[in-house]
């Protein structure tokens, strides 16, 4: 779902001026002289050069879009919850599964790498959220880099934002295609069909879009959430830290700082994609002020259940010896709890 959405969001906006228009279905029809067209604030529209090429060779007349008067459809109504809800989907999957192979530098080291990369998202949040109530509009990180480091930093940002999002969606279809296979063996080998059925499914939800698929991310948000709070209640029980959390009873860091730097942005799996919430600015009401506080709100949750899920696991049975191979990390923990 991440890749889709943000990486469609990007391929449209990426060449839009510093702060992008509101377009409208209301067309006003008018003759634009060559002259007019100039760099805006140091970027340069696709369509403007359009507009001038065929208004220039071809005497065509350019349709603009008046920038007071839209919108193609009804706009759904969103609040702040839903950006919260958003950021649930984008980032939690992370907690469920990948993470755990960072244990094999040992808990302790974990434990310090997660709170670093933590720490960082929040500052990271707090920046963007500054910078979104100022400048709300729709272009993530790579287009708060165009408006504070200048065009070209901002179009690498923005390749390189794709690409982690691209990747991040495979890496996600490939594990849970794994999975499946792990609960039922002769799917083992549909696994491409798995991953087609989870592109396509995905692509519906966005291509559907508008109140389906807000309703939608807010439903898997909050089932997602509750699965999470149901394993680390429900399997404390079960758990004791200072026996299990510790590998060969009493070594909590392993391999020392290398490992520690090898495994270090494996903690990023509890985090990574949060950052993409700014891209929601076009279609929350109020973004100035709803965009902050979802981002924030929901990167305080990601780090309470970031460290709930590690010192959970942690603490079970499997112990962290046996839990940094296990592809399905939580399964030590939901097995035996009985609902």
């Amino acid at each position: 779902m991440k890749s889709q959405l943000l990486s469609t969001v990007f391929v449209f906006d990426v060449m839009k001026p510093l702060a992008p228009p509101v377009y409208s279905a209301k067309i006003h029809v008018t003759h634009i002289p060559f002259s007019v067209y100039t760099a805006r604030r140091y970027f340069i529209k696709i369509d403007t050069i359009i507009a001038l090429l065929l208004n220039h060779l071809y005497g065509l007349k350019f349709f603009h879009m008046a920038s007071d008067e839209i919108h193609c459809g009804a706009k759904t109504k969103l609040s702040r919850y839903d950006v919260w809800a958003l950021g649930i989907t984008v980032v939690i999957g992370g907690q469920y599964f990948s993470w755990n192979s960072g244990l094999s530098a040992g808990f302790g080291s974990y434990v310090i790498a997660t709170f670093l990369i933590g720490s960082s998202y929040i500052c990271l949040c707090m920046c963007m959220s500054e910078l979104s109530s100022a400048l709300p509009f729709a272009g993530g990180a790579y287009g708060l880099a165009r408006c504070t480091l200048g065009f070209y930093t901002g179009f690498i940002i923005g390749c390189c934002e794709t690409i982690e999002y691209m990747i991040y969606v495979a890496t996600s279809a490939i594990s849970l295609a794994e999975m499946l296979s792990s609960v039922n063996e002769t799917w083992s080998d549909y696994q491409p069909l798995i991953w087609l059925v989870f592109y396509v499914s995905a692509l519906f939800i966005h291509i559907k879009g508008g109140k389906f698929f807000w309703r939608t991310n807010f439903v898997l948000a909050i089932v997602s959430f509750v699965i999470l709070i149901i394993f680390i209640c429900g399997s404390g029980h079960y758990g004791s830290f200072t026996t299990n959390a510790p590998v060969n009873g009493d070594e909590w860091f392993v391999g020392g700082m290398y490992k520690f730097m090898t495994v270090f942005p494996i903690a990023g799996w509890f985090f990574v994609g949060v950052e993409a919430l700014n891209f929601a600015c076009s279609d929350i009401d109020e973004p100035e002020v709803n965009i902050p506080w979802g981002q924030l709100s929901c990167i305080t949750t990601l780090n309470i259940t970031a460290f709930l899920v590690l010192f959970m696991s942690c603490s079970l049975p499997i112990g962290t010896e046996g839990l940094k191979d296990d592809l399905n990390p939580l399964d030590s923990g939901m097995g035996p709890i009985t609902l």
